[in-house]
């Protein structure tokens, strides 16, 4: 399967949005991520497996092989794409710091509708 690599986001959380257009700046290659709403309409027809999986948890990275990541290991393989993080990706690999990156996720994650308080269509701060 030859998928383009997918970012899946929550498009009413004014939080996420801010991620996400942090993350197309940061991007290498504009063109190389497609970023798609999690309730866009064709979604569960473009990758029919999205619906296996509970947005709650986190955004989604779907890889060339259609293969779908989930929250902090999300993260991870989208900053193998972006300018500046690729350089630090690596530190996700560590097995002490992987725990600790997937909780600090999850934090963020559970209180992103909290957060979206913080931000306003032109940046988020914490």
């Amino acid at each position: 399967m030859d998928c383009p690599l997918t970012v899946i986001y929550d498009s009413e959380c004014k939080f996420c949005i801010a991620q996400i257009d942090l993350i197309k700046k940061l991007s290498l290659n504009q063109t190389r991520l497609l970023y798609l709403p999690r309730n866009s309409e064709n979604i569960e027809k473009t990758i029919p497996k999205v619906k296996e999986f509970d947005f709650s948890k986190g955004l989604l990275f779907v890889n060339e092989d259609g293969k779908i990541f989930i929250g902090a290991d999300a993260i991870y393989y989208i900053s193998l794409n972006l300018k500046v993080l690729r350089y630090f990706s690596f530190l996700y690999l560590i097995p002490f710091l992987k725990p600790l990156f997937k909780f600090m996720y999850y934090l963020v994650a559970k209180n992103r509708y909290f957060l979206s308080k913080f931000c306003n269509s032109e940046n988020c701060s914490i």
